[in-house]
């Protein structure tokens, strides 16, 4: 469900903070280039949704991902 992912997420980008559908990923201090490789990890082994680098700069907010995660 989408908190599981929003944890996943979080436990993905090394937030300590919640996540809200609203944040902008860049304005994000967690969220670099390790991040940005972890996510597409998780959705990868946790999702089974392939994603690539060049995809995931398209994505602006948390809920662009929660979008693409399918909840």
């Amino acid at each position: 469900n989408k908190e599981e992912f929003l944890n996943e997420l979080k436990i993905a980008i090394n937030r300590d903070d919640e996540l809200e559908e609203n944040m902008l990923l860049n304005d994000l201090p967690e969220w670099d280039s390790l991040s940005v490789m972890c996510t597409v990890t998780l959705f990868a082994d946790q999702l089974n949704i392939p994603m690539t680098i060049d995809e995931i700069k398209n994505y602006k907010t948390v809920k662009d991902l929660i979008d693409k995660a399918g909840f």
